[in-house]
């Protein structure tokens, strides 16, 4: 037997290049075994093995997830002394920077398996990881608001929310799996509805700010918000609505007040006279990638 440290561990999306700057990565290969009890089976249960599946998620460094969900990736390659691939489906990710902290830009994507099952080998190579480590402070990072007016319905102008502390952005697209006579007993999924969400964290010890019409962010308020991954690279959320606004006030330990405000993407805004439903550029990574697949 072998003992060795997830030091040596790779993964690759399309079998060859390794995934930059992975801090873990977990795979679990199931089988959703079928219990039965019978006149002739004993008083124990019998088993019969089931449809196969695997899920699993990987931790990374960086200013956006390097796996779009939605997106199949025919060649999931984990390395860890020996080979384990399976094709999979992107199905989430989150993303956060800490400010407050200066912590480095992270998140997780979470994935399931798309057919075949895993097929593990004690041969094979691990995935090339040379480029330069994809790690960014907090530290200058930022938020940016513009709400919706109730009275012209345009728009206010993108300005910094003040004294931010942490923010994170969530991405995700519902899967629907199945195993059919085609699938050799193996889960396969398609890729359904996506949806967005982020949520800001900022000191601020009065309610009027999230009250005033320039910087209103009242639950059911309609806006665009832009998450700084550096002084100038930012994540566009194009129109979000807020959901929550929670206030933060611990009079025992005096810790300094504020809020965490909740946004829900939207891809359609009621923008301009007559309160047209106006389409959306989209929710975007710094790189100008789309979040969600079309």
């Amino acid at each position: 037997m072998t003992v060795a440290s997830g030091r040596v561990a790779r993964i690759s999306l399309d079998g060859t290049n390794g995934v930059s700057t992975v801090r873990n990565f977990n795979i679990n290969d199931a089988s959703g075994n079928q219990s039965y009890y019978s006149t002739n089976s004993g008083t124990l249960n019998g088993i019969m093995p089931g449809v196969r599946d695997c899920a699993g998620s990987f931790g990374y460094y960086g200013k956006q997830p390097p796996a779009v969900p939605g997106a199949g990736y025919a060649s999931f390659y984990g390395w860890n002394g020996e080979s384990i691939t399976q094709p999979i489906i992107a199905e989430s990710f989150s993303h956060s920077c800490d400010i407050n902290g200066g912590g480095i830009l992270s998140g997780t994507v979470n994935f399931k398996g798309n057919g075949t099952g895993i097929v593990r080998a004690a041969s094979g190579s691990a995935p090339t990881d040379s480029s330069v480590p994809l790690v960014f402070s907090g530290i200058g990072c930022k938020a940016q608001w513009a709400a919706r007016t109730n009275t012209s319905n345009t728009l206010q102008t993108l300005a910094d929310i003040p004294d931010v502390q942490q923010w994170t952005v969530n991405g995700s697209y519902d899967l629907k799996e199945y195993n059919s006579s085609d699938t050799s007993g193996v889960k396969k999924r398609v890729q359904a509805n996506g949806k967005a969400d982020a949520s800001v964290t900022f000191l601020q010890s009065s309610g009027a700010y999230i009250n005033a019409t320039a910087t209103k962010m009242i639950p059911g308020t309609y806006g665009s918000l832009r998450l700084y991954t550096s002084a100038s690279d930012f994540w566009a959320l194009v129109y979000v609505c807020v959901k929550s606004a929670d206030a933060n006030y611990d009079v025992e330990s005096g810790d300094l007040m504020g809020y965490t405000v909740g946004f829900d993407y939207t891809n359609y805004c009621p923008i301009g006279a007559g309160l047209t439903q106006t389409l959306g550029t989209g929710a975007v990574f710094p790189d100008t990638s789309t979040i969600l697949r079309s």
